[in-house]
């Protein structure tokens, strides 16, 4: 955990007893555990994205949160976005794309993916396939001009946020999520 922020909690659930069910109104089981437990597993997990608020937002939304298989393997990755403090520099903006190893744990592969965009403030994002090839691609909501990755299959995404028509006019713009339909 940093100074200034606090790590979000990946976190895993578990019957608290496997005995103890939940009833309806006439006595009847419904098969429902009676109690759920949810353990802090971020640390394990090696996802300690640390979320800031920034200092003078007036509000603040936190970090947004896809998950979804960017490189193809068959297991789900996890992207948070986050928010750029310019008046405190160990709060970065820096995005980040955890690629699951497949034995619980994830890296933070966001830098060499190209999707860490650490002058955005993230709000949230969006993952489909836009140009058919195949591949996940990424919308990332922000406040300002909104951002439009293409999945180029080998593990990185180039920035087609202009080329696709869809930068923002406005800095103030703030979009704060997105979904995709067909």
């Amino acid at each position: 955990m940093k100074q200034f922020g606090h790590s979000d909690a990946l976190v895993r659930c578990r019957n608290a007893s496997h005995a103890n069910h939940s009833a309806n109104s006439d006595g009847r089981p419904t098969g429902r555990p009676s109690r759920l437990i949810f353990i802090d597993v971020s640390g394990a997990a090696r996802v300690n994205f640390p979320h800031y608020r920034p200092t003078f937002d007036f509000m603040s939304f936190g970090a947004g949160v896809v998950v979804f298989d960017y490189n193809g393997d068959g297991k789900e990755d996890i992207y948070i976005t986050a928010d750029a403090d310019a008046f405190i520099p160990e709060r970065d903006g820096f995005n980040a794309l955890y690629r699951n190893n497949g034995c619980g744990t994830f890296t933070d592969v966001a830098h060499r993916a190209g999707v860490d965009d650490p002058l955005s403030k993230g709000n949230g994002g969006c993952a489909a396939d836009y140009d058919d090839d195949g591949d996940q691609d990424l919308l990332v909501a922000n406040w300002g001009s909104s951002k439009l990755f293409n999945n180029s299959g080998d593990g990185t995404f180039a920035d087609v946020t202009e080329e696709a028509g869809l930068g923002n006019p406005d800095a103030s713009y703030r979009s704060m999520g997105c979904a995709w339909g067909d």
